[in-house]
């Protein structure tokens, strides 16, 4: 699904910034090729579940799961780096329960009801959905390990690893402002949709250090390009060596 939104950001910045509807051809033809590679999983689920879904019926527990009492008060306004094994096992125990209760059986019910109850707290709760939504942009660039990731290592390991990751995001900053300034902004529009999706949905949706792992080409490219030493101004005309 968070592809869907960095692909949804690449078709309009292609349309608003490369000659508005005439740009369109292209954004399509790529939209029905996604559709085509979709279409057997979307006949899967029409068979399986009742319903073409694209994507998943994992949402509306990712959604309730970043946006809970339980995880609110024991992470983003609690003093838990982490939220802790046994309180979030008893916390699904509880959710499934209360399912149980409620008879809702099946992927597409289940999802659709954990949707709604979160859509719900977020309405009940928008000062703390905000302060939560500051928590989850901090844990997405976030350079210091998870508390699981760091047991065992040694702590100058961890050092390493944290400034590694410091280094390289402030790398992409350097190298963002400079291929903006280049003007080759418009050739990694790709990569600037794919960070900018997976950055947007992770704020609402539960989010760790983990879920940037597919932007991270897209980041290696912009500091690439951004650090090429090869960026000029575009609108620079190639010199003819035979005048004057």
């Amino acid at each position: 699904p968070t592809y869907a939104v960095a692909f949804g950001l690449w078709f309009m910045g292609r349309v608003l910034s490369e000659g508005g509807l005439s740009r369109l051809r292209g954004g399509l033809l790529v939209g029905g090729v996604a559709l085509a590679v979709l279409s057997p999983w979307m006949v899967r689920n029409s068979v399986v579940l009742g319903r073409p879904i694209m994507t998943t019926t994992h949402g509306g527990y990712t959604l309730w799961l970043a946006n809970n009492p339980v995880y609110y008060c024991e992470v983003v306004e609690g003093h838990d780096s982490a939220w802790r094994g046994e309180s979030l096992d008893r916390w699904q125990q509880a959710t499934d329960a209360e399912m149980d209760r409620l008879h809702l059986t099946g992927e597409v019910a289940r999802d659709q009801w954990l949707s709604q109850h979160a859509r719900e707290f977020i309405r009940a709760n928008p000062q703390r959905f905000a302060r939560a939504c500051l928590y989850r942009g901090l844990a997405f660039w976030s350079i210091w390990p998870g508390r699981s990731a760091g047991i065992g290592v040694p702590f100058p390991v961890l050092l390493l690893i944290a400034g590694g990751y410091a280094a390289l995001w402030i790398a992409g900053v350097v190298a963002t402002f400079r291929v903006i300034r280049s003007g080759e902004w418009r050739g990694l529009l790709p990569a600037f949709c794919l960070i900018v999706g997976f950055f947007s949905v992770h704020l609402v949706y539960w989010t760790d250090a983990r879920m940037r792992a597919p932007i991270m080409p897209a980041v290696a490219v912009l500091v690439a390009v951004g650090f090429s030493g090869q960026n000029r101004d575009v609108t620079e005309k190639p010199t003819d060596s035979k005048a004057g």
